[in-house]
Order: structure tokens, then sequence, then C-alpha cells
């Protein structure tokens, strides 16, 4: 036999077992979902792991995707193997999860711990002093006087209350 009938004989056998499983997911069999959670849980955390930050949030995610493998194989077409369609729920969700995680700033940077483990606050990338065109502080850590105003620091504007 060629390297190509042998290929093609074990895609058809895979493709026929996770027919198989697909079908008792779809009618409830949770011992078909216990052998699938064995067989691919720690593979699905370790990617999971490079997505995000820490070991709990990896659980976390894959939990989400057991779900969502749970909620969606109804759709599962079969167009790609189940495990490949597992593994697409999942790097989603992580790469769901990880923007998320980026967004936020933990507790301990407000300096609600200890100061020796606080994490410095990453600076916002763009705030309303860094746009283009905003003007530096001026005299005593105020604005600068827009451009055509002739007062002098301190002095009050044309019209404004003396007192």
């Amino acid at each position: 036999m060629s390297d190509g009938a042998n290929t093609s004989g074990a895609e058809e056998a895979a493709a026929r077992a996770d027919l198989r499983v697909t079908e008792a997911l779809r009618q409830g069999d949770e011992a078909a979902f216990a052998r699938l959670v064995d067989q691919h849980h720690a593979s699905l955390r370790r990617v999971a792991r490079l997505y995000v930050s820490n070991r709990a949030v990896a659980d976390e995610v894959v939990q989400d995707a057991w779900l969502g493998v749970i909620q969606g194989i109804w759709a599962f077409e079969g167009r790609s193997s189940l495990k490949t369609w597992i593994f697409r729920i999942l790097i989603n969700r992580a790469k769901t999860r990880a923007a998320r995680e980026g967004r936020m700033v933990p507790f301990a940077g407000f300096g609600g711990g200890p100061p020796d483990r606080a994490r410095p606050l990453r600076k916002p990338s763009a705030g309303p002093r860094d746009l283009p065109g905003a003007s530096a502080p001026g005299p005593g850590g105020g604005r600068a006087a827009p451009e055509g105003d002739r007062r002098v620091a301190g002095e009050p504007a044309a019209g404004a209350d003396p007192s």
C-alpha cells in the first residue's frame, strides 16, 4: 500500500470517530464528554496559558471553552476534526480573555496592598495633554494661555470681576 492510501484510511477512521463522539455528545452522553475532557484538557490548558497571564485564568478559559463545546455541538459541521474545532473555540476564548485582562488594572496597582507588592500603573497611551496641538502647562502648573491671549500671567481676563 502507498502512504496516500494509509493517510486516507486514517483520515476516514478519524472522521468516523469524530462523528461517533459528536453524535454521543448531541445525545447528552456524559461518559463521551468525560473521555473528551480527559483526552484534551491538559493540551487545552497549555495552549490557553500561551494567551493569558496565569494558570488560574487559563483554567477559567479552558472551562469556558468546554462550555462552548457543549453549547455549540449542534453547530459542529465536521468540516474540520473535532479536536481542531475544540482548539479553535479555546483560542478564540483565550484571545478575548487576554484582551479583557489587558484592559484591567490589578487592584494592587491602586495602592490597596503593601508597597512592595503593588505594581505600577501603566501610563495611558494618549491623554489630553499628549494629543497633538495640546499646550504645555503654563506658569504655576496651569495651562498656557491660548495663542492670541495677550494677558500677563495672573491677570484677570477683560470683563472679569477683579475680586
